[in-house]
């Protein structure tokens, strides 16, 4: 929640009250992809303007993973006591077992 806080009051700042509000209609006319990718341009450089897109890329393929194997994901926060512990458990019954060439 203050992390939230934090970027939005940067957001704010780094426009004014009168250019955030522009600012959030700007991408929507294809003038920049977000907002934020100005800010950082402008206030720290370059650098961080790349390291906020690749963060934005990878954590859309963690999403997506997410989908495919959401089992492992249960299972791994049910181990870790974040889920209930049922979650954390694995089948009682005997797998078959594949023939050895």
């Amino acid at each position: 929640m203050g992390v939230l806080h934090v970027l939005s009051y940067a957001y704010v700042t780094g426009w004014g009250l009168e250019g955030s509000v522009k600012a959030v209609s700007r991408p929507v006319q294809r003038a920049f992809a977000s907002a934020f990718y100005p800010l950082a341009d402008r206030f720290v450089g370059h650098p961080l303007t790349v390291v906020i897109q690749l963060l934005a890329i990878t954590s859309s393929f963690a999403c997506a993973m997410a989908f495919y194997k959401p089992r492992r994901y249960l299972f791994a926060l049910g181990r870790e006591g974040v889920l209930p512990g049922r979650l954390a458990t694995t089948s009682k019954h005997p797998q078959p077992r594949r023939p050895r060439r």
